[in-house]
Order: structure tokens, then sequence, then C-alpha cells
């Protein structure tokens, strides 16, 4: 989503200067990797969290992340995307893993698949529909619709896991 999506939330600051829009989707696509990584090992790899623990960080890291790349202020998109990835590297390997509980290895990993290339074609489709009706920000406000969502099921997940 951040690759498509954030060129056209990008317009808003700069306009049409797509040197500077550039510039801006390299330095946080960049920032936005870091943070994963600092997910990755500073969190999963030690597994210091277990996954429905996971699953609520991810949900809430990324509806924070989106909630603040809201904002007009261009230095706040940065600690957003931040925050965003940092959460969606923890939404994965969490869902992930409690798909497997659930399921063959095959099974789940054929899911993960197949929601996530609809997930990629999805937002393929939406960031032409957004860049078209010159609403840059309505992508950023689907995407934070959609993990709001994605939290309430979260917590579902584990309220039933801890009645049973």
């Amino acid at each position: 989503m951040m690759q498509l999506g954030l060129s056209p939330a990008l317009t808003r600051q700069f306009a049409t200067d797509t040197t500077a829009i550039s510039q801006q989707v390299a330095w946080l696509l960049g920032l936005s990797a870091v943070a994963a990584l600092i997910a990755q090992f500073g969190v999963l790899r030690p597994q210091r969290l277990t996954p429905v623990a996971l699953l609520l960080s991810a949900g809430v890291l990324m509806s924070g992340g989106l909630a603040i790349m809201l904002s007009e202020q261009l230095w706040l998109f940065y600690p957003g995307c931040a925050v965003l990835s940092f959460g969606a590297a923890l939404a994965t390997p969490a869902y992930q893993l409690l798909l497997n509980d659930k399921l063959a290895d095959g099974a789940g990993a054929g899911w993960l698949a197949t929601s996530h290339t609809l997930g990629y074609g999805l937002c393929a489709l939406l960031v032409p529909l957004v860049s078209k009706t010159g609403v840059a920000i309505a992508l950023i406000m689907a995407a934070l619709f959609a993990t709001i969502l994605f939290t309430i099921v979260s917590v579902f997940i584990w309220h039933y896991r801890t009645i049973k």
C-alpha cells in the first residue's frame, strides 16, 4: 500500500513537484524498512509476545500510524509511516501463526498467499481511483478504516481464545 499510496498523499504538500515527491517517498520507504527491521529483530525474533498480543499490537500500531499520517504537517508523516510499518511487521507473523494453529501448513500458506495477493490487487485498484478524484487523503482514510476493522477482529480473536 505504501509504495502505491505515498505519492498521491504527498501531493498536498508538494503540488506538482514530482522530484520532491519522489525523494520524500524514497526517504519514507527507507524509514519504513528500518522500522520493520527493528520490529523483526527487537520483538519477533526474540519472541517477546504471543501471537494474539502481536495481532492486537499490530492493529493498534497500524491504526495509530495511519492516524498520524492524516496530519497536514509533513514531519508527522515520517513517524506515522514508521509506526505503521512497525505494526505491519508484527501483523504478518501473528496471523500466520494463528492460522497455522487451525489449518494444515499447506492450507494456511494458501490462505495467506491469496489474501496478500488480493490485498495488493485492491490497493492497486484504489490508487488510480483516488488519484483521479483528487482526494489523496482518501486512500489513507480507507487504510485506517481497514486497520480499525483489523483491530476489532483481533479483539474478538483475543476474547475467543481467552474464554476457550
